[in-house]
């Protein structure tokens, strides 16, 4: 609440010692949601009470992103991009080419116009050991950006509400 001047520990009741948290994501100072080993948790009241998002299952997730309330987008450990526009009360599932067979994403962002953005991935391939995939069209297709390098992201961020 002071621009990171000071933290405090914020215990989250649901989750154990043994879960990693992977990723955050804030739509405001009241709702945040958490991923990780655990699967996605909500909390709507500064992080006093949280609730497990059962839609996602019991599938870890490594990177989530949130756009106003209603619109989120998560990356499950069974290797599925989910997203939804009514804050998980349904989901859908994103179809994603990827450049490698054993794609890990490590981060999504989608920008308010919910059309485009991009995702992070790693892998295990030393010729294309992670890259940028990027959508126009909401997630319906994703390309692999070009970049001169063949290089790790681990995170990506946009910021506003159109390309």
């Amino acid at each position: 609440s002071d621009s990171g001047k000071e933290w405090s520990f914020l215990p989250i009741g649901a989750i154990s010692d043994s879960d990693t948290i992977m990723d955050i994501s804030a739509i405001d100072s009241n709702q945040v949601y958490i991923s990780g080993t655990f699967g996605i948790m909500h909390t709507a009241d500064h992080g006093l009470n949280w609730e497990k998002i059962s839609e996602t299952g019991t599938s870890p997730a490594h990177s989530i992103t949130t756009i106003g309330s209603l619109n989120l987008w998560a990356y499950l450990a069974d290797a599925s991009l989910r997203y939804t526009y009514d804050a998980f009360a349904s989901m859908n599932t994103a179809s994603v080419s990827s450049p490698v067979s054993d794609m890990t994403v490590t981060a999504i962002s989608m920008l308010g116009d919910k059309e485009n953005g991009a995702l992070s991935f790693t892998s295990g391939n030393k010729t294309i050991p992670g890259g940028i995939l990027f959508t126009n069209d909401g997630g319906a297709t994703w390309e692999e950006a070009t970049t001169p390098y063949k290089v790790v992201v681990n995170e990506l961020s946009f910021a506003g509400t159109r390309h």
